[in-house]
């Protein structure tokens, strides 16, 4: 089972699993019309005309750029973010203490509109058990709203200002 998304004529993409090579896959969806219905009922025909695999190493690239989109190595030293984890789409890191709200997890997914949706969550150990409550939840974000959502909502500061010395 392989995770894709589908890219269609209309604009629109569609996340979904499937079994089968890279090419049973392709042949499966490009050039094929589907039929979509909107919640008033109407319907909507639009043809495949791309397939984007989310291999490992896609992960990889998608977690490395939403890295770098909230500062890099700086973003890591002014946060204290470690345990960083690519995953289907985004990137899971936990945070240095003393964040607002008890937040020491994020999750930030890139969603089907290519923007970010983020969870902050409070992940904890009870009698062996661990419990995840989201604390807060930020959908839609584009790429340059991720460093002020995060200072926002666990009030670290994602980069240092400029110093000036006179």
């Amino acid at each position: 089972m392989r995770t894709v998304r589908v890219l269609f004529s209309n604009g629109t993409t569609l996340s979904t699993s499937i079994n089968g090579t890279k090419e049973e896959v392709r042949n499966y969806y490009i050039g094929k019309t589907f039929t979509e219905e909107d919640s008033n009922g109407n319907e909507t025909k639009k043809t495949a005309i791309e397939v984007y695999f989310n291999d490992k190493e896609t992960q990889k690239q998608i977690a490395n750029t939403i890295l770098q989109q909230l500062g890099g190595n700086k973003f890591i030293a002014m946060t204290g973010a470690k345990n960083f984890s690519a995953m289907d789409s985004g990137l899971s890191f936990k945070i240095g203490g003393s964040a607002k709200n008890r937040i020491n997890h994020i999750r930030i997914t890139l969603n089907d509109d290519d923007l970010y949706d983020v969870e902050y969550l409070y992940i904890y150990k009870k009698n062996f058990d661990y419990h995840t409550t989201v604390v807060q939840e930020s959908i839609g974000l584009y790429a340059d709203m991720l460093q002020t959502d995060f200072t926002v909502y666990t009030g670290f500061d994602t980069y240092m200002g400029k110093v000036l010395f006179r």
